[in-house]
């Protein structure tokens, strides 16, 4: 109990613009604290609001999401002008899938950027910044749609989009840099760079990503948050492949192979990666050449390959078919079909295979 009512004292007596030291001790004392709920029936969005303000090392998303609307309607009866709690009432009611850019509504975005300028600020920085990255993706996913590239912008939708990116940057550097706000960024600028006929620039983001991705797996503590190699590793392989693909399509096909070669080979370096979705790129790029021997020496071992990625799996089956190795070829689409059941790509190899 103590902890709880400890934190709640904290909290009523917060400055409005200044954190003090002990709540952000306080915070942090409790963040694993069991039985918040037992203990008082407003614990877990005490402990919410507290974590905003104060600055916990965890996504915010993950704290808005925590207390639930009944606890914080309480809390904002009392203290109507806490951004912190208003922020986490506005955001906590969008499901998982509303919080889709897609799939949110412009009247949304409106809704948390009116949060975040209403009350007390009262909300640590880098978790603002992550609303508004999250703001400024959904804004960017608007005005381009799902294939950038494909529509003409006029010169106010393009000027929108110039202005979203540099937003978007601001952003990014205020944000505590967790991988997967550093993936969403990257993929936000990339789309609104390509959607202003800038490929290279989207090429430059993504690498820039990979590159920092590749530094932080290598040193874990650099990352100023608490991390797991195997994801940052995920994260650099991610890029790879998307940073390859642009490259290919400016017609830079070796660059784009070095790309790949280098994800695979820091693949190696990380306890517990999984590159199979790195080396089917890598083997995909290289069969369009015509390399086909190369193709399925980039697959392995090819059994690590096809449990991993079924992509991995379509140009294992693919390289051999075309090197006449039939009998292996049915051998490995067997095993890959065991792996993938429901792959449309491997049931049309199948067909394709001689019996």
């Amino acid at each position: 109990m103590r902890p709880v009512c400890h934190l709640r004292t904290l909290v009523t007596a917060a400055a409005a613009s200044e954190v003090p030291a002990s709540l952000v001790r306080a915070a942090r004392a409790v963040i694993a604290f069991d039985g918040l709920e037992a203990a008082h029936p407003d614990g877990v969005t005490l402990l919410a609001v507290a974590s905003l303000r104060a600055g916990v090392l965890r996504p915010a998303r993950d704290l808005l999401r925590r207390a639930d609307a009944a606890g914080l309607e309480r809390f904002l009866a009392a203290w109507p002008e806490s951004r912190a709690a208003r922020l986490a009432l506005t955001f906590g009611a969008l499901s998982r899938d509303a919080t889709r850019p897609e799939r949110t509504t412009p009247e949304v975005y409106d809704e948390l950027e009116a949060t975040l300028a209403h009350g007390v600020p009262d909300v640590a920085p880098a978790y603002e910044a992550e609303v508004r990255l999250f703001v400024v993706g959904g804004r960017i996913e608007h005005v381009v749609g799902k294939a950038p590239g494909r529509r003409a912008l006029d010169a106010a939708q393009a000027r929108a989009l110039r202005d979203l990116v540099e937003e978007l940057r601001r952003a990014r550097a205020a944000a505590l840099p967790f991988d997967f706000l550093l993936l969403d960024a990257a993929e936000a600028e990339a789309r609104a760079l390509l959607a202003l006929d800038d490929a290279e620039g989207a090429a430059r983001v993504w690498r820039a990503t990979m590159e920092r991705f590749q530094a932080r797996s290598l040193d874990p503590g650099g990352a100023d948050v608490p991390m797991f190699q195997a994801s940052e590793d995920k994260a650099q392989g991610q890029c790879a492949r998307v940073l390859a693909g642009l490259l290919t399509t400016l017609g830079r096909p070796r660059e784009a192979e070095e790309v790949l070669r280098a994800a695979v080979a820091h693949h190696r370096q990380i306890g517990g990666s999984q590159p199979g979705e790195t080396r089917g790129a890598l083997a995909a790029l290289l069969r369009a050449q015509g390399r086909v021997e190369e193709a399925l020496a980039a697959l392995d071992p090819i059994a690590q390959s096809v449990e991993e990625s079924l992509p991995a799996s379509v140009e294992a089956v693919e390289a051999l078919r075309a090197l006449g190795r039939v009998d292996e070829a049915r051998a490995l689409l067997e095993l890959a079909r065991r792996r993938h059941p429901r792959s449309a790509e491997l049931a049309r190899l199948a067909d394709l295979l001689p019996r």
